[in-house]
């Protein structure tokens, strides 16, 4: 096989991504040309790049809000220019195959960005599934034919999607259902190869121009009754720990619901019944050898008809539950018009009002087009916005958000597939950072990316030739603001920084090959296909 250097990787992929721009539209906005600069011209873009406000909304004994409040005095982290040198050898030097592997090993703090049924890849959904022992029981059917047009309620919903091939139930829905329909089911164990294939297959975005509408409207209801059991999602979230504890991960802060749970026998479990199981299942000691901590945010889906009530409860819940539940965010898609954030002005006025230290983190500016809904975001609490694609057409609130007061958790591999950004060299990231925006990679739904953090990083570094300083900051920011207790916080970035000196030691004095030799490394449909690599 010829082995390309990351310069030649590099401009391969951008040859090819410059032959899919010129097939678009020849009026597609470049924003270099039209965006960053325009609003350097405007004089909006200028003062200090490192601001240190303080945040100073009240917190509780029991978590935080703060951004940097721990001691930093023994644990900060120099960055030599020795580092850096080895750094840079090993872009010039290393294959990519040689570099994924290298990042695969390297620290990366946490993952503040990940939803709970969309970080979860279609083989361990399978392999959960299939196994009533770690099941509580259950088999699991799925639609492998429709013949019959009858509705049914999977998942909670009772509308045409569930027509869709690959709906999985599980035996208490499917023995709900008429014998007309149940005939077009079958065992999801008894798949013969090419059924297994093509079911794993529909749980991801594994074709071209598969996006949102696959995205947001099907896959998800495939996964019906599965996303509903709290036997299926306590082992499959012990089992993303070990992947992600694999790869360098050391903080995972989950969005999901802390309601709607069903038990084995399709009975409703209760709110608190369902945080102690998992943090009794956090304490199991397979849980516990990962490495990774985790904790959860809840979540309102924002174009909900009960959405404001939804924000009422959900802050109620996760302020009595700080053991387990640190702040609330929202997400839906932003092209749904009864989802705009100034609706929820009020509701977010009266809940910050009681309910003090809920850290408040809202998916905003996950869209092509100018909007004001990040400042929106902003003036209903968030210290972190998920996504921020088009910050850039916004200067002013892009200027405010420069210092330490915010945070945009940057999906690189999300917006690709959904086709935000769909030539990830205009990712509007490294100007946000370049510019004081503190910023933090995260895999947001990689389950149906079919990717890994690793892959995150790879493209970081590859498209926007990230010094080894910037990588690290990255890692960093993703503890700095969580929504972690400050001793907690503290603890985890002296861990951090202790893993990260250990990892610059034996770059500098053992070189890369070394790192790369010993990196036990996992790829992922993304990386073969997208990132072309060929790691076997």
């Amino acid at each position: 096989m010829k082995l390309f250097s990351i310069k030649q990787w590099v401009s391969r992929l951008r040859e090819q991504s410059a032959q899919k721009r010129n097939s678009r539209s020849a009026g597609r906005r470049n924003f270099l040309g039209k965006g960053f600069l325009a609003a350097l011209g405007s004089g909006l873009l200028v003062g200090s790049r490192n601001g240190s406000a303080q945040d100073s909304r009240t917190t509780s004994s029991s978590r935080s809000t703060s951004k940097v409040s721990p001691d930093r005095s023994d644990s900060e982290l120099s960055f030599p220019q020795s580092t850096e040198q080895a750094w840079r050898n090993l872009i010039k030097e290393a294959s990519p195959e040689d570099l994924y592997r290298v990042l695969y090993a390297l620290p990366k703090g946490g993952d503040i960005h990940h939803h709970l049924g969309g970080g979860m890849l279609p083989e361990m959904i399978w392999d959960v599934c299939t196994d009533r022992k770690r099941n509580g029981g259950q088999t699991f059917y799925t639609r492998v034919r429709i013949s019959s047009l009858e509705l049914i309620d999977v998942g909670g919903a009772r509308d045409s999607r569930n027509l869709s091939g690959w709906v999985t139930v599980a035996n208490h829905t499917y023995d709900r259902l008429s014998a007309s329909v149940q005939k077009d089911f079958k065992p999801l164990g008894d798949l013969n190869d090419k059924e297994r294939r093509t079911w794993m297959n529909a749980m991801f975005l594994d074709h071209d121009g598969e996006g949102r509408n696959e995205f947001f409207e099907y896959i998800w209801n495939r996964l019906g009754d599965i996303l509903q059991s709290i036997d299926v999602m306590l082992e499959l979230t012990v089992e993303n720990m070990k992947r992600f504890g694999a790869e360098g991960v050391r903080y995972m802060e989950i969005q999901a619901r802390f309601r709607g749970w069903s038990d084995a026998g399709g009975n409703a479990v209760t709110e608190d019944e369902a945080t102690q199981r998992f943090l009794e299942r956090f304490d199991q000691p397979d849980a516990k050898a990962t490495g990774v901590l985790v904790r959860f945010q809840t979540i309102v889906l924002r174009f909900d008809d009960d959405a404001i009530q939804g924000v009422e409860k959900y802050f109620e819940y996760t302020y009595n539950h700080p053991e387990l539940w640190l702040g609330i965010n929202m997400a839906g898609r932003e092209d749904d018009n009864r989802g705009y954030p100034s609706k929820f002005t009020d509701v977010y006025d009266r809940m910050i009002r009681k309910f003090p230290g809920v850290g408040i983190s809202i998916h905003a500016g996950e869209a092509e087009k100018k909007d004001t809904h990040i400042f929106d975001t902003l003036r209903l609490g968030a210290t972190r916005i998920g996504h921020g694609i088009n910050l850039f057409r916004d200067p002013p609130t892009m200027q405010m958000m420069r210092g330490e007061n915010f945070l945009i958790e940057i999906n690189l591999i999300s917006n690709h597939l959904l086709g935000y950004t769909p030539d990830l060299d205009e990712h509007p990231f490294p100007i946000y950072m370049r510019q004081g925006i503190p910023c933090c990679l995260n895999t947001d739904d990689r389950g149906m990316w079919h990717s890994n953090m690793t892959d995150e990083y790879f493209v970081a570094v590859t498209r926007f030739n990230l010094t080894w300083k910037e990588m690290i900051t990255l890692g960093e920011n993703s503890i700095k603001h969580s929504f972690l207790d400050d001793q907690t916080k503290a603890r985890l970035l002296q861990e951090y920084h202790s893993d990260v000196t250990a990892f610059q030691d034996r770059l500098e004095n053992r070189g890369w090959k070394s790192i790369a030799k010993g990196s036990k490394v996992v790829t992922y449909d993304y990386g073969k296909k997208h990132l072309k690599l060929n790691l076997s």
